[in-house]
Protein backbone atom coordinates (compact mmCIF):
# COMPACT_ATOMS: atom_id res chain seq x y z
CA UNK A 1 0.00 0.00 0.00
CA UNK A 2 1.59 3.29 -1.31
CA UNK A 3 1.50 6.25 1.53
CA UNK A 4 1.81 9.52 0.63
CA UNK A 5 1.96 12.56 3.45
CA UNK A 6 5.14 13.26 6.41
CA UNK A 7 5.81 9.30 6.82
CA UNK A 8 6.70 8.34 3.73
CA UNK A 9 9.68 9.54 3.29
CA UNK A 10 13.03 8.86 5.47
CA UNK A 11 13.98 9.57 8.29
CA UNK A 12 11.26 7.37 9.53
CA UNK A 13 10.44 6.79 13.41
CA UNK A 14 13.30 4.90 14.22
CA UNK A 15 15.74 6.96 13.43
CA UNK A 16 14.50 9.91 14.69
CA UNK A 17 14.07 8.51 17.91
CA UNK A 18 17.75 7.08 17.68
CA UNK A 19 19.03 10.68 16.93
CA UNK A 20 16.69 12.20 19.42
CA UNK A 21 18.00 9.35 22.42
CA UNK A 22 21.61 11.11 20.82
CA UNK A 23 20.84 14.47 21.89
CA UNK A 24 18.99 13.29 24.57
CA UNK A 25 22.62 11.41 26.17
CA UNK A 26 25.17 14.24 24.62
CA UNK A 27 23.15 16.31 26.77
CA UNK A 28 23.08 14.60 29.50
CA UNK A 29 27.07 13.35 29.63
CA UNK A 30 27.30 17.53 29.29
CA UNK A 31 25.35 18.29 32.06
CA UNK A 32 26.68 16.14 34.25
CA UNK A 33 30.14 16.32 33.75
CA UNK A 34 29.54 20.60 34.35
CA UNK A 35 28.16 19.24 37.82
CA UNK A 36 31.46 17.33 39.00
CA UNK A 37 30.76 14.27 37.62
CA UNK A 38 32.96 13.60 34.73
CA UNK A 39 33.47 9.80 35.24
CA UNK A 40 30.10 9.06 33.85
CA UNK A 41 29.60 7.56 30.52
CA UNK A 42 26.73 7.14 28.48
CA UNK A 43 26.44 3.66 29.06
CA UNK A 44 25.95 4.34 33.02
CA UNK A 45 23.49 6.56 32.24
CA UNK A 46 20.84 3.68 32.23
CA UNK A 47 21.48 3.84 36.18
CA UNK A 48 20.39 7.35 36.36
CA UNK A 49 17.14 6.82 34.60
CA UNK A 50 13.41 6.64 34.78
CA UNK A 51 11.79 4.73 36.26
CA UNK A 52 15.21 5.25 38.37
CA UNK A 53 16.49 1.79 40.04
CA UNK A 54 16.23 1.97 43.57
CA UNK A 55 15.10 -1.49 44.84
CA UNK A 56 15.47 -3.18 40.98
CA UNK A 57 17.35 -6.14 40.64
CA UNK A 58 20.57 -5.94 38.29
CA UNK A 59 18.52 -8.16 35.65
CA UNK A 60 15.66 -6.17 35.52
CA UNK A 61 18.59 -3.41 34.99
CA UNK A 62 20.23 -4.98 32.67
CA UNK A 63 17.23 -6.06 30.32
CA UNK A 64 15.86 -2.04 30.46
CA UNK A 65 19.58 -1.09 29.26
CA UNK A 66 19.74 -3.64 26.67
CA UNK A 67 23.41 -5.02 28.31
CA UNK A 68 23.91 -8.11 28.65
CA UNK A 69 23.90 -9.18 32.61
CA UNK A 70 27.94 -9.55 32.65
CA UNK A 71 28.67 -5.90 31.28
CA UNK A 72 25.56 -4.62 33.25
CA UNK A 73 27.20 -6.52 36.36
CA UNK A 74 30.96 -4.77 35.13
CA UNK A 75 29.23 -1.09 35.08
CA UNK A 76 27.65 -1.42 38.48
CA UNK A 77 30.72 -2.78 40.30
CA UNK A 78 32.36 0.25 38.60
CA UNK A 79 29.48 2.43 39.42
CA UNK A 80 29.24 1.04 43.17
CA UNK A 81 33.01 1.45 43.86
CA UNK A 82 32.77 5.45 42.80
CA UNK A 83 29.56 5.76 45.20
CA UNK A 84 27.03 6.11 42.93
CA UNK A 85 25.17 3.51 44.25
CA UNK A 86 24.76 -0.12 46.27
CA UNK A 87 23.92 -3.42 45.91
CA UNK A 88 22.62 -5.24 48.78
CA UNK A 89 19.96 -7.64 49.59
CA UNK A 90 16.90 -6.70 51.39
CA UNK A 91 16.88 -9.59 53.93
CA UNK A 92 19.53 -11.99 54.44
CA UNK A 93 20.36 -14.84 51.69
CA UNK A 94 18.08 -12.66 49.32
CA UNK A 95 19.25 -11.21 45.88
CA UNK A 96 20.84 -8.37 46.15
CA UNK A 97 19.49 -4.86 44.74
CA UNK A 98 20.20 -1.99 43.28
CA UNK A 99 19.98 1.33 45.22
CA UNK A 100 21.27 4.91 44.59
CA UNK A 101 23.56 6.52 47.15
CA UNK A 102 23.02 10.29 48.08
CA UNK A 103 26.08 10.88 45.32
CA UNK A 104 23.64 8.55 42.78
CA UNK A 105 20.55 10.42 43.63
CA UNK A 106 22.34 14.10 42.72
CA UNK A 107 23.18 13.06 39.29
CA UNK A 108 19.29 12.16 39.03
CA UNK A 109 18.24 15.64 40.04
CA UNK A 110 20.60 17.25 37.38
CA UNK A 111 19.45 14.78 34.53
CA UNK A 112 15.62 15.36 35.52
CA UNK A 113 16.81 19.26 35.37
CA UNK A 114 18.76 18.71 32.01
CA UNK A 115 15.56 17.15 31.03
CA UNK A 116 13.20 19.58 31.49
CA UNK A 117 15.64 22.42 29.86
CA UNK A 118 16.05 19.68 27.11
CA UNK A 119 12.09 19.36 26.55
CA UNK A 120 11.45 23.60 26.84
CA UNK A 121 13.67 24.03 24.33
CA UNK A 122 11.98 21.22 21.94
CA UNK A 123 8.47 23.21 23.01
CA UNK A 124 9.49 26.60 21.85
CA UNK A 125 10.73 25.13 18.59
CA UNK A 126 7.67 23.28 17.60
CA UNK A 127 4.92 25.19 19.79
CA UNK A 128 4.10 24.26 23.31
CA UNK A 129 0.62 22.73 22.54
CA UNK A 130 2.44 20.04 18.99
CA UNK A 131 5.14 19.62 21.53
CA UNK A 132 2.66 18.36 24.77
CA UNK A 133 1.06 16.52 21.67
CA UNK A 134 4.21 14.95 20.99
CA UNK A 135 4.53 13.36 24.65
CA UNK A 136 1.22 12.30 25.11
CA UNK A 137 1.65 10.08 22.14
CA UNK A 138 5.20 8.82 22.86
CA UNK A 139 3.06 7.77 26.38
CA UNK A 140 0.72 5.48 24.37
CA UNK A 141 3.06 4.11 22.22
CA UNK A 142 3.36 0.09 22.46
CA UNK A 143 5.71 -0.92 25.25
CA UNK A 144 4.12 1.80 27.39
CA UNK A 145 6.89 3.69 28.98
CA UNK A 146 3.90 4.15 32.08
CA UNK A 147 3.42 0.13 32.42
CA UNK A 148 7.18 0.05 32.95
CA UNK A 149 7.64 2.24 35.38
CA UNK A 150 4.19 0.92 37.68
CA UNK A 151 6.68 -2.39 37.93
CA UNK A 152 9.46 -0.99 38.86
Amino acid sequence: MKRDGIGSQPPYVGALLRMSVGIVRKRLLGAVARHGFSDITAAQLAAFSYPFPDGLKPTELAARANQSKQALNHMLAELEDAGYLIRKAEKAGGRRRVYLTSKGRKVVTICQAEMIALQDEWSVRVGRRQFDIFLDVLRHMPGDISADAETS
